[in-house]
């Protein structure tokens, strides 16, 4: 023991402890840091050395709470919620519960001004009492409660750093494909640690600032994105599945917003005493929904655009293979190097986000007991980071279920914390003079807690019956609401070789469920081009591929060469017995060895092209040409009458007639009868009469049909009125398009 024991922490330093106290106390007083031979006190005075923030948990005495500006609380959580981590948020309504804009945009506005509440609340508590937040909770919950508080709590700040660094390494990846998840995520946090190792006060310096460049850049994706013209008001949803979604979504946003508050008074411990409560309040409040609404409006935005073309646009593909980076990517794709610069500031806003949880981990850390109070506070934030990194590591390919969830506890167990902190304090201590600050560190004075954890318990309780259920009771449900009709979604995998895995799903020809696994491997080639040539694969794409992403497209494009592989049991006796025969078809030499060339016009060995008679005669078994002035009809050109593969309708399955004449009853001597050939067999009569009765009254119209299927034949007559309207039609009519087939028309033969 060094030095001399004051009864008041704030009046003078106590004894010095060599050890750790076993007494119910478990306090260590903030002015006793350096005394002593111990490890601690070591590590103490190496960190006074560097400045860096001694005090942990410990009460705040009046002389050290010099921070004066209100600004500072604003800025503290304007810096951490202007982050692309609060635009994620945003995203969520149409990805993940399919919300329209209008409703999302209620739902966010709604929920963000109830969780945000509580965060200005208690941050007024940070000046009178001098004390962080857990351990304000210990007049609430007890000493005891407190601990699994303060665990919960724990579970939250390495939770939040987690998600926060997934976002921030799919942004990296966004950026430089070549950068994988796991290093954006170390990026992320050794930068955090950096800013979080110094203290309070390096922590509200960064966050003074931090927040500029970053709302510049989202000024900027709001800019490109209003100037895109992409955005899609997509309509209201309704009905209970409408609700559920919009009550799914608000718990995500409440959790996010509300997330603050089991650390608010962490960051307003260093305000003087005698300042006004409002003020605080309001401080808080407006550094909150700013950023809040700002970025979550935005994201709900932008993400409306992957609707376009039925999802097949470059917000949709940049969203898939990037996550948020890959959307926020595709914003800003136009302005090229710049727009990886932006994306690269949006990244590493990261830090802003993540230096209240890191910083409010160690403190927390504090609080669990005695023993791990006499950790200083610096070694904690080393910790916390390192859990952090190995949680988000593995969670970087599952981040939206992984934050849905994760939001949703944080909403339930802060509404509990938040509804039995906030009756307490109104009810029960009737105000802030209700508190006895002085005994913060005495167990057997501080409230039992039995009426909170009871109440906790409560809460609990009806967090589990009013979650929702996302999993089946057991495999029969599985089997029972299985629909055959939906193909899986397809998995992509990355090896540690550098290739993926791709699995998809599709029906063959018979309508069965068939699995297709690709092994990809990407390969880069450098090339050198013509500099316009690489600037037009950037321009933005127009017509029906706008809101494509620039350059080739995979599904019209071929950049690689796909290798089909079919197996088979018996591979090498057929290889031995291809080899046997000189190979599957033989050499063509070998194929002509016996063959001799005979000319088809004398007969000759020699090659048809080269005859010295092909201009004087025929081909051999040829008839010759007829006369110039003969009148055949099979030199006329009819449709149906060449020699060619195609075969009309009205010719097909060994019909022999064309179809010059009506026939039957309908046999006239009418000059103004049009014979139309070429019809397709779906055609119907009211679609023919339609056709030709623009050119003058149709007095009959004649299909000729198939006695057994009753389909046409690929004639029809078309009887007119006035000779003059038929002529007019036959010469708009002859070769029309319709049906897919062309029309040939000509007046019909008269009866012989």
């Amino acid at each position: 023991m060094f030095g001399r024991k004051d009864q008041d922490l704030e009046k003078g330093p106590q004894v010095a402890k060599t050890t750790l106290d076993t007494s119910s106390d478990g306090a260590v007083p903030g002015e006793t840091f350096v005394y002593g031979d111990s490890l601690y006190a070591k590590l103490q005075r190496l960190a006074g050395k560097i400045n860096i923030e001694q005090r942990g948990i410990e009460r705040v005495p009046p002389e050290e709470q010099t921070d004066t500006s209100y600004f500072n609380i604003g800025s503290m959580w304007l810096a951490a919620n202007m982050v692309v981590s609060s635009f994620a948020i945003g995203v969520l309504g149409k990805s993940l519960f399919a919300l329209g804009f209008v409703d999302a945009i209620l739902v966010n506005l709604f929920f963000n001004l109830l969780g945000i509440m509580t965060v200005g609340f208690f941050s007024c508590f940070g000046p009178p009492f001098g004390l962080r937040q857990m351990v304000l909770s210990r007049f609430w919950f007890g000493y005891w409660g407190t601990k699994f508080i303060a665990c919960l709590n724990v579970l939250a700040c390495i939770g939040w750093s987690a998600a926060n660094a997934i976002v921030g390494a799919q942004l990296l990846h966004a950026v430089n494909t070549d950068v994988p998840g796991f290093a954006g995520v170390l990026i992320i946090a050794f930068c955090t640690f950096l800013i979080t190792f110094a203290g309070y006060k390096v922590v509200h310096m960064y966050e003074y600032w931090s927040w500029v460049p970053t709302f510049i850049v989202f000024m900027i994706v709001f800019g490109m994105f209003a100037h895109s013209g992409d955005f899609v008001n997509i309509p209201m949803g309704v009905g209970k599945s409408e609700l559920g979604s919009c009550l799914s979504f608000g718990s995500t946003v409440y959790g996010f917003a509300t997330g603050w508050t089991s650390y608010a008074a962490d960051y307003t411990v260093y305000q003087p005493r005698d300042r006004s409560r409002r003020k605080i309040f309001f401080s808080a409040w407006a550094g909150l929904i700013v950023p809040l609404i700002f970025t979550q409006f935005l994201g709900i935005a932008v993400m409306t655009a992957t609707s376009l073309n039925d999802g097949d646009n470059k917000y949709q593909a940049g969203y898939t293979a990037s996550g948020n980076g890959g959307l926020l990517a595709a914003v800003l794709d136009p302005l090229g190097g710049f727009g990886k610069f932006c994306l690269v500031i949006l990244a590493l806003s990261i830090v802003a986000n993540n230096c209240p949880n890191i910083y409010s981990v160690s403190l927390t850390l504090q609080v669990l007991s005695r023993y791990t109070q006499r950790v200083p506070r610096f070694i904690w934030v080393f910790l916390g980071s390192c859990a952090s990194v190995a949680i988000a590591i593995p969670g970087y390919s599952h981040f939206e279920t992984i934050l849905e969830n994760f939001m949703n506890i944080i909403a339930y167990w802060l509404a509990i914390y938040s509804g039995i902190s906030l009756t307490d304090h109104f009810v029960f201590k009737r105000g802030f003079g209700g508190y006895r600050v002085e005994i913060y560190d005495k167990p057997n004075k501080l409230p039992p807690g039995i009426a909170a954890a009871v109440a906790f318990c409560f809460g609990i309780a009806g967090m589990v019956t009013g979650m929702s259920q996302s999993c089946r009771a057991d495999w029969a449900d599985d089997e029972e609401f299985d629909d055959p009709s939906a193909l899986p979604a397809q998995q992509v995998i990355t090896n540690k070789d550098g290739t993926k895995t791709v699995v998809s799903y599709r029906f063959n020809d018979e309508g069965k469920k068939v699995k297709v696994t690709r092994r990809i491997k990407t390969t880069v080639v450098r090339e050198h081009v013509n500099p316009q040539v690489a600037e037009r694969r950037s321009w933005a794409k127009f017509g029906l591929e706008k809101g494509h992403a620039p350059g080739p497209s995979f599904d019209t494009t071929s950049v690689g060469e796909n290798i089909v592989f079919r197996p088979s049991i018996n591979w090498k006796a057929q290889a031995a017995e291809a080899e046997k025969n000189g190979g599957e078809k033989g050499s063509m030499k070998d194929q002509l060895k016996d063959k001799k060339v005979k000319c088809r016009i004398c007969s000759g060995e020699h090659f048809t092209a080269r005859c010295p008679f092909k201009d004087t005669m025929a081909p051999v078994d040829e008839p010759t040409a007829g006369g110039a002035g003969e009148d055949d009809e099979a030199a006329a050109g009819g449709v149906g009458t060449g020699s060619g593969s195609y075969v009309p309708p009205h010719l097909r399955k060994g019909a022999a007639g064309g179809g010059e004449r009506m026939g039957g009853k309908f046999e006239k001597d009418d000059l103004a009868t049009l014979r139309v050939t070429n019809v397709s067999e779906l055609a119907e009569e009211g679609e023919l009469r339609d056709l030709f009765e623009r050119f003058g009254r149709v007095t009959r119209v004649f299909l000729a049909r198939d006695r057994e299927t009753q389909r046409a034949k690929g004639f029809a007559f078309i009887s007119f009125a006035d000779r003059s309207d038929a002529a007019r039609a036959c010469e708009k009519m002859d070769g029309f398009g319709y049906r897919h087939l062309i029309l040939r028309v000509e007046f019909a033969k008269r009866t012989t």
